[in-house]
């Protein structure tokens, strides 16, 4: 693994020298979220979190109860989200809810995303996926030991304002975070809802099959991230009948 995470440092150093029309090219993009996206695989099971959110399927296998009972249990025993990739998952947010080709939001307070043309399913997958490590950051909070060297921006891009302003607290929050309290994760759990709200929004406006299962899994976590949330037993039983 350190030679991979070496390796990821080094496509960094050399990403961040880049002038910033390559930086901002669509090639760039894809390069961004490609690192990010492997940053947390190398660190966790994109799998179990999957699996523990309540996909009915994983590996092209259907996921039992038990199964994503085990696989919870392993992210808040052995197995949690770091500090690293949480920060790579929200990155992978940012990313993924930016507009196509350099396209703006002119209304910083618009929600919405003034495309003429609906954005890549993948796209908008990946910002689900990217909410998934956030979620599972959320299960077992705790402070990680990291030497690694982060950017203190987050890559924001063309994110409408409401968006990019609670991706970049939440991210800020993280870098800054000595001890984790209950206020925090309080915090992150209502910053977490409202990001799903915007991208429920994204995956129900396609008429893929996968889109919605998506959109159905974040609704039923934003529900449990709500006071008076589902217990882990009724939330498996609800989302992998």
């Amino acid at each position: 693994m350190a030679d991979f995470d070496e390796a990821l440092r080094h496509w960094r150093s050399c990403f961040d020298k880049l002038s910033e029309t390559d930086r901002k090219s669509r090639v760039s993009w894809c390069s961004q979220v490609m690192y990010h996206f492997s940053a947390v695989l190398l660190r966790n099971n994109l799998s179990d979190i999957q699996m523990a959110a309540g996909s009915a399927y994983s590996s092209g296998r259907a996921v039992t109860p038990q199964c994503a009972q085990a696989a919870y249990s392993r992210l808040v025993s052995i197995d949690p989200v770091s500090h690293d990739s949480y920060l790579h998952g929200v990155e992978v947010v940012s990313l993924c809810l930016q507009n196509p080709e350099g396209q703006r939001s002119l209304n910083p307070n618009n929600v919405g995303f003034p495309s003429p043309e609906p954005r890549p399913l993948w796209q908008t997958y990946g910002a689900f996926l990217g909410l998934l490590v956030i979620w599972a950051r959320t299960l077992g909070l705790e402070q990680e030991d990291t030497t690694a060297k982060r950017p203190t921006t987050l890559s924001s891009g063309s994110i409408p304002g409401i968006a990019a302003s609670t991706l970049n607290n939440m991210y800020q929050r993280e870098l800054a975070r000595t001890e984790p309290t209950k206020e925090d994760v309080q915090l992150l759990r209502s910053e977490l809802r409202q990001l799903i709200g915007i991208v429920c929004e994204l995956l129900m406006a396609r008429p893929w099959e996968i889109s919605h299962e998506a959109a159905r899994i974040l609704t039923s976590l934003a529900e449990r991230q709500a006071p008076g949330r589902l217990s882990f037993g009724s939330h498996i039983e609800s989302t992998t009948r």
